[in-house]
């Protein structure tokens, strides 16, 4: 059996022990982060920021990407919180957030995120800056219904795609995409959860022509043309690694509000060729145990006490005013930041 990834973007899926007959045409969530952290600290000036996430593998690979690069410019991470997946109160956590940071990290999707956005305004929140993980700001949020997502105007983020990119292969996906269904029963463009199945069955289906349905031998002419394929994706060009991982563009953007009133992600700048440990080579990602991905890193980057890897750990629970729990965490009491 040959498997096509749809868009599942945690890191060690193609990193630690991949499987051979595992194919993944879009970048992991670490990829997902490129140029983000960059961006917020030198052209934002955002130079402290609080973390909320969900508790699972993608959330801690996309945080990563944007963490490695701001830590590396300087930035310091003071807080951060890890909350399940279907959160549905988010009070307690939005009450623990520190009043003494630039911006907040969202590392939240679909109803985790409107449910944060809708009490996050409730409760007076926009003092400070917030930055999207990359699912924070994709079409499934900036088309919910209700004003609290307008809390995501100016919010700078990074991914796979940028809505309003003029490159003429990308405009003419949207138009076909949005010539596809009429616009009551579609985002007003394409999500990037659409891009990554597009791009995994443009895959498949190029490589079963290709190799004219010949699946003998294991599927070995069909894996091999996977293997070697250079598939020119509406959102840039994406080749396989040696570990058969997609090697891509990554987009910076930021949300706007057009004039009929929807909200989209606005171009910032593009960067290309990005690979999984973001052009430090694998065997230095791997030493300073940024393959880890998890919540709670032991990273000389990130942690100046050192970098040897172990397992997670939930930090002590700090309860706040309203009575609930509060998962949080400093890292043995001190900022992540640079050395």
């Amino acid at each position: 059996m040959t498997i096509i990834n749809g868009i599942s973007g945690a890191q060690e899926t193609t990193f630690i022990n991949p499987s051979e007959n595992f194919f993944r045409f879009n970048m992991d969530g670490v990829q997902w982060g490129a140029g983000l952290g960059d961006y917020v600290f030198n052209e934002k000036g955002w130079k402290t920021v609080a973390s909320v996430a969900e508790d699972y593998s993608f959330a801690y690979t996309n945080f990563l990407g944007f963490a490695h690069e701001f830590c590396k410019a300087g930035g310091k991470i003071t807080e951060r919180f890890w909350v399940p997946l279907g959160s549905k109160d988010f009070t307690s956590i939005i009450a623990a957030l520190p009043d003494d940071v630039d911006a907040v990290y969202l590392g939240l999707g679909g109803g985790d995120a409107v449910n944060f956005l809708n009490q996050y305004q409730q409760a007076g929140g926009g003092d400070v800056g917030l930055i999207g993980g990359t699912i924070m700001v994709d079409g499934t949020v900036l088309s919910s219904k209700g004003d609290a997502k307008k809390l995501l105007i100016g919010t700078p983020s990074s991914g796979p795609q940028a809505d309003t990119w003029d490159d003429p292969k990308w405009q003419a996906y949207v138009k076909a995409y949005q010539d596809a269904f009429p616009p009551e029963k579609r985002f007003p463009s394409p999500s990037l959860l659409a891009t990554g199945y597009y791009n995994a069955a443009n895959a498949a289906i190029t490589c079963l022509n290709e190799t004219g349905g010949d699946l003998s031998d294991g599927q070995a002419k069909f894996r091999a043309c996977l293997r070697n394929l250079q598939l020119d994706a509406p959102n840039g060009k994406i080749v396989l690694d040696d570990n058969r991982q997609a090697i891509g563009s990554n987009f910076v953007t930021e949300v706007v509000q057009l004039s009929d009133g929807n909200l989209t992600n606005k171009f910032v700048k593009k960067i290309d060729n990005v690979n999984q440990t973001l052009g430090q080579g694998r065997a230095l990602w791997t030493s300073t145990g940024f393959a880890l991905t998890m919540p709670y890193y032991s990273i000389k980057a990130l942690n100046p006490l050192g970098a040897v890897p172990r397992p997670p750990r939930r930090p002590a629970a700090k309860t706040s005013q309203s009575g609930h729990s509060v998962m949080s965490g400093s890292h043995h009491g001190r900022p992540m930041n640079s050395l």
